[in-house]
């Protein structure tokens, strides 16, 4: 007995200077700085007996770094996995066991102009849930 779940959800964000912020500037009506036009994100999730298995993919769109909207840092997608099992605490509650990568396509990118973001990532860990 298992269950599969697909999702999809997309967003779409059109945030633009209302004013001119001094004379000659040219960000009236320009996506703000660093708020993307659009993210989008889907997930696959198996869930078995014991075992939990999640896997998403998440694109960001180009985001302007500054007001004319003449610079863009570009957009990017990152594939993100988690296996976990988990096993029942008598009555109180339930223990999770968890193997979890991000942006497993080591794609480099950028949130902030300057800081790059780290590339892969990997972890384990426990997860405890008390009712």
């Amino acid at each position: 007995k298992g269950i599969v779940t697909l999702g999809y959800d997309l967003g779409i964000c059109r945030s633009a200077f209302t004013a001119s912020r001094f004379p000659g500037d040219e960000s009236k009506g320009k996506q703000l700085m660093y708020i993307p036009v659009f993210q989008s994100q889907v997930i696959l999730d198996i869930q078995l007996k014991r075992l939990d298995m999640k896997l998403s993919a998440e694109q960001t769109g180009e985001r302007n770094t500054d007001p004319s909207g003449q610079q863009k840092l570009p957009g990017y997608t990152l594939l993100n996995a988690r296996i976990s099992t988990h096993f029942l605490l008598r009555q109180t509650g339930s223990f999770n066991l968890f193997v979890e990568g991000r942006n497993l396509t080591n794609v480099t990118y950028q949130m902030m102009t300057g800081y790059p973001m780290p590339l892969q990532q990997f972890s384990t860990g426990m997860e405890l849930q008390f009712k």
